[in-house]
């Protein structure tokens, strides 16, 4: 006689083993997508935030040279110390058309312009964009006239953009909020109890 499968017949530790078992392999097969996407938004929100405020000291430092009365080999060495401030850190300046039609444009600097769209795309529309690769992330950074831009730039109007910052850096260099990762720790936590 064949014996069927009752749980009259397992006992309460059994009955516990297997609840704890179904309730582990549960918890780990939240865990890995839950990983996947905390990383996937440390690497969009966060980069974001991170290259955002780096490409705003960029600019200080970029400005604080211009407001000096600045030559092309100024901004030049400016752009070439920023580049050996942190290993992997790539720091490029595009004018916009305001400065271009003040001062004219640098040699090669049209037919690489206008052979990106993500820096026409800036420089026409305003938008930053964030390009995420395998190993490093792309910012792309505005610069829009403000009314201190239009002692210089005469020609200028205030919402131009007047350039374009385009820094790429190593994903590995993302600082993650500790708050951020304490807060989805604990509701993870919760949730799994």
């Amino acid at each position: 006689m064949k014996k069927s499968f009752s749980l009259r017949n397992v006992s309460v530790e059994k009955l516990a083993l297997i609840f704890s078992l179904v309730f582990g392999l549960f918890s780990l097969s939240l865990l890995i997508p839950l990983t996947s996407y905390l990383k996937e938004k440390a690497i969009t929100d966060m980069a974001q935030e991170d290259a955002r405020q780096t490409s705003r000291l960029i600019f200080q430092n970029i400005y604080s040279v211009m407001a000096k009365g600045w030559e092309k080999e100024d901004i030049e060495e400016v752009i070439q110390q920023l580049n050996k401030v942190e290993k992997g850190l790539k720091v490029n300046i595009y004018r916009g058309f305001p400065v271009i039609q003040e001062y004219g444009e640098f040699p090669g600097e049209r037919a690489f312009r206008n052979t990106d769209p993500l820096i026409m795309k800036a420089l026409s529309s305003g938008q930053e964009s964030l390009i995420q690769e395998e190993n490093s992330i792309r910012y792309i950074y505005p610069i829009p006239v403000e009314e201190r831009c239009l002692e210089c730039h005469e020609s200028a109007k205030v919402g131009e953009i007047n350039g374009v910052i385009d820094i790429v850096f190593p994903i590995n260099t993302i600082k993650i909020s500790l708050n951020y990762m304490i807060n989805v720790t604990i509701g993870y936590f919760i949730f799994s109890l």
